[in-house]
């Protein structure tokens, strides 16, 4: 009898040890939850995903710090430039490195799982809050969208913070706490408009929660001021060119809903909640072999944790406020965007992440509960197996998405998409040439833009040169003879090379170096090969040395000096 007696004690201790209960500082598991998210975050930040167009907010941001202009909106005139101003000041802190907008994306990554945290644990004991912080940082979407260095892929964390500042002015009633509310709603509405979809269901839920009236109180009045003085560049620019942004939208077209019908909205609903599922699951659209299998399963079991959550935060005061901003965004969101498929037009809805792994959390409290509550050790050996079950069910859920990142991210290095060959091709480029140096790149090597923009960022001049690749094609379609569609390119760089300078150096791709080659007889001097990181050549970087004339070719060339 005893010794049964010493071995119940022995289990209650490590009970004690395996439910944290040493971490009794909600601080220090933030600092740990934050420094976790930190390191899975850091592997393939610059290679996956490959580059876009981030360059061009990136490259407005360099122009802020040398003070050559000073915008009200972001590149996209429906963003604010509140991102810009950001990087700008990082410029200024740390110097033109283009690795600092990817850097400071993901710190706000790594610190949407601590916002994530408290969310939860305003509701929740410290368990649960860590399991949902858990979740968003080991969810591989949340990962591949804060990869990137756009205004939006900000929006996750200030949405977060944001809410967690009004559940707390919710609860306190304070006027600092209202007045901050309505700073960080701002920010947030800065890094993208779609941000307006939450902040319908935000009024909504003050309006029923304390009627209208409270809008006219001295608490919200001043939480509304500070709202509309931070979003004033916005307001500003939009009465200067009246309505900018709304056309804006309309102008660009890409991600915007141009069906406006009942069948079209609940399609766009529709998808819109397929794709948070598999988001909140890291279920990959094309993963194969039975793991994606389970991920596929994950999808069901995070739905019935979003049912239950919201469910048990009916109980809790100001829980329904999740709700509220989960269905406004489903409505409203819908109506605009007509683009959710993984993972570039996941990043608009990927604000909604850190509000529903704290829904599933707590729909789970009673399973993680019945985990770790030491009162409920009964009949031994059915309760530990069934939290051997329980943990390795936990784990599988925390430990598959990163499987399936990390896998992605190495078939994607692989088939040479990745960024390792540009962020090497500046740093070649910059270790031999001084900022007086003009870099010329071909617009038809795999990153043009971004090799270009990121070279201004440093502080070179860094035209477009050659063929367009959409012209490209066009003269790759003609239905004419190899000679006629080799006059349309040979044109084209001669207009380039008539303008050459000496000192220009080339930043080309393996085929267009070949063709300008021997058109021109090109003698290459400095000349060097970049490569990826899967071993595939991607850049030639050379400098003209001479030009030998091209007697054979029907348009006329006159050769530039040697030198």
């Amino acid at each position: 009898m005893v010794n049964k007696q010493k071995w119940f004690t022995r289990i209650k201790r490590r009970g004690e040890i395996f439910s944290l209960r040493w971490l009794s500082n909600d601080w220090a598991i933030s600092l740990i939850l934050f420094l976790f998210a930190f390191l899975i975050r850091l592997p393939y930040l610059y290679d996956v995903p490959r580059f876009i167009d981030e360059w061009r907010e990136i490259e407005l941001a360099a122009q802020i710090a040398r003070g050559e202009i000073w915008p009200l909106h972001n590149t996209s005139h429906d963003i604010g430039a509140f991102h810009n101003y950001i990087l700008a000041g990082l410029f200024r802190l740390f110097g033109f490195n283009v690795y600092i907008p990817r850097l400071y994306v993901m710190v706000t990554s790594a610190a949407t799982v601590v916002v994530t945290f408290w969310i939860a644990r305003h509701w929740a004991g410290r368990l649960t809050a860590v399991f949902a912080a858990l979740l968003l940082a080991t969810n591989s979407m949340h990962i591949l969208v804060t990869h990137m260095a756009w205004s939006n892929d900000t929006t996750p964390f200030f949405v977060g913070l944001a809410v967690l500042i009004s559940l707390k002015a919710m609860d306190q009633e304070r006027r600092s706490l209202w007045a901050l509310t309505g700073f960080v709603w701002a920010i947030a509405l800065q890094t993208h408009p779609s941000v307006i979809a939450t902040l319908l269901g935000v009024i909504f839920y003050l309006a029923r929660q304390f009627g209208w009236r409270a809008f006219y109180h001295a608490r919200l009045r001043a939480g509304i001021a500070i709202f509309i003085a931070v979003y004033s560049n916005m307001i500003l620019h939009n009465m200067i060119k009246p309505l900018d942004s709304v056309l804006w939208v309309k102008r660009k077209g890409y991600a915007l809903n141009k069906e406006y019908s009942i069948q079209g909205y609940f399609h766009n609903m529709l998808e819109m909640g397929g794709e948070l599922i598999r988001a909140l699951a890291s279920a990959f659209p094309d993963g194969k072999g039975w793991l994606h299998g389970i991920s596929s399963f994950l999808m069901l079991l995070f739905i019935i944790g979003l049912v239950n959550g919201f469910k048990r935060l009916f109980h809790f005061r100001n829980g329904s406020f999740l709700l509220a901003i989960v269905i406004s965004s489903f409505l409203v969101i819908p109506m605009l965007n007509g683009q959710y498929k993984f993972y570039i037009w996941t990043r608009y809805i990927a604000y909604l992440f850190p509000l529903c792994f704290v829904v599933v959390a707590i729909g789970f409290q009673a399973w993680i509960w019945s985990w770790v509550d030491r009162d409920r050790i009964r009949q031994w050996k059915q309760s530990l197996q069934f939290r051997s079950v329980l943990a390795a069910a936990w784990a599988l859920i925390l430990i598959l998405p990163l499987l399936h990142f990390y896998q992605y991210t190495e078939s994607y290095i692989q088939s040479g998409k990745d960024n390792s060959a540009e962020f090497l091709a500046v740093e070649t480029l910059e270790s031999r040439y001084t900022n007086q140096t003009v870099i010329a790149v071909d617009k038809q090597v795999k990153q043009a833009e971004a090799v270009s923009k990121m070279l201004r960022v440093k502080g070179y001049r860094s035209p477009l040169i050659g063929v367009d690749p959409n012209e490209a094609r066009k003269v790759q379609a003609l239905q004419s003879n190899r000679i006629e569609k080799l006059d349309v390119t040979y044109k084209r760089w001669k207009n380039t090379f008539e303008q050459h300078q000496p000192d220009t150096v080339y930043v080309l791709s393996l085929k267009n170096k070949r063709i300008v080659t021997a058109l021109f007889g090109i003698t290459w001097i400095e000349g060097e090969i970049i490569r990826g990181k899967s071993g595939k050549q991607i850049y030639f970087i050379g400098r003209i040395a001479s030009f030998d004339s091209f007697t054979n070719h029907s348009v006329s060339f006159k050769r530039p000096a040697k030198h």
